[in-house]
């Protein structure tokens, strides 16, 4: 079973299972309000929760961005990675694998568009690059999409900071639970868009180019 199948199957199990517990749920609370126990313990609020988590695909349902676009090794287990993490509902573990994944496929994207940058060039600098080849190629037609794409650059800078200060890449105290799954959440949107770009290029999807340039996890420069 292919990835993206897996991570389809794995969001519709999550959906279903969810529905029962809800049903499961509504009926227990209705049977209670029937007595004159508490309808609302901490018990019942706690899968409540677990119910609201299961039915809300959030960071899951964007984990198609996240395929295969290069046979390094490096890319392949970075993806394996990302998916286990956020399929266990643990966004903040992938932020730092997500930010170098998203490094590495910049870079890929830059070098079959022919975009010219340094080992130094951060990922938002990356991306604002490209940003600028779709808009100087007249590939993106509405203006709202150009100012959507220009307010990521910024996005993405500022993960750059999160990945060094607020992740699991160092010894720091890392971000929320919501926090890292709205910021995984975005940057997967950025690829995914990224992504369907490319796949609309005249040859097709995203294959490793002969200028790939094999970028280890220390050559990341943050």
């Amino acid at each position: 079973m292919d990835s993206f199948l897996l991570i389809k199957v794995a969001t519709w199990v999550n959906y279903i299972v969810g529905r029962l517990l809800d049903g499961l749920l509504e009926r227990w609370r209705f049977l209670n309000l029937l007595s004159d126990s508490d309808p609302t313990p901490q018990l019942y609020i706690e899968c409540e929760h677990i119910v609201r988590r299961l039915l809300d695909g959030s960071a899951i349902d964007l984990l198609s961005a996240i395929e295969p676009f290069s046979d390094q090794r490096e890319v392949s287990l970075l993806e394996k990675q990302i998916r286990t993490s956020l399929l266990n509902n643990e966004p903040v573990a992938a932020l730092d694998r997500l930010h170098t994944y998203a490094v590495k496929f910049i870079r890929q994207v830059s070098d079959r568009n022919s975009i010219e940058y340094s080992e130094d060039t951060p990922l938002h600098g990356l991306y604002g690059q490209y940003v600028k080849h779709l808009a100087k190629e007249g590939i993106i037609e509405s203006e709202m999409t150009k100012r959507i794409l220009k307010t990521f650059i910024s996005l993405l800078e500022q993960f750059n900071h999160v990945r060094n200060r607020e992740s699991l890449a160092h010894d720091n105290t890392v971000v929320n639970h919501k926090e890292s799954e709205l910021i995984v959440s975005a940057v997967l949107l950025v690829i995914k868009f990224v992504r369907s770009i490319e796949e609309d290029r005249p040859d097709g999807y995203i294959a490793e180019s002969d200028s790939d340039k094999k970028v280890e996890y220390d050559d990341i420069p943050f």
